[in-house]
């Protein structure tokens, strides 16, 4: 597939966890568990209501999102998080951390230097 690499890079990130974590035993469990039970519809109820919350949020999106519409959780995102930081991240697919490590670092860098320069106020 066109995601091979990346599939590989979650492979041995995965890897390096079960050999480097021994005392972590549950690791696998609770991420198998996630991809199992974690609901993939039905959230807007969640994010809105989080959302009524005055703290600040960040939500980084790939624009080339196959998984996610941008279009249509950007759309919520700004309907939800009223107080939210809303980034795309270029050239990005499903898998932001993985895609575009580098991205993610400095836009959550930025964004803790915003909250805690300013303090909860904003």
């Amino acid at each position: 597939t066109t995601h091979r690499h990346l599939l590989d890079r979650q492979r041995a990130a995965l890897q390096w966890q079960l050999d480097h974590s021994p005392g972590t035993k549950g690791f696998l469990g609770a991420l198998l568990s996630t991809v199992r039970h974690f609901p993939l519809e039905g959230l807007q109820e969640l994010f809105v209501a989080v959302g009524r919350h005055p703290r600040l949020v960040l939500v980084l999106w790939g624009d080339q999102d196959a998984v996610c519409s941008p279009r249509d959780g950007m759309k919520l995102m700004e309907r939800a998080f009223r107080k939210g930081f809303l980034v795309d991240v270029l050239d990005c697919g499903h898998n932001l951390v993985f895609e575009k490590f580098e991205d993610v670092v400095r836009e959550l860098t930025s964004f803790h230097r915003l909250v805690f320069s300013h303090g909860p106020a904003l």
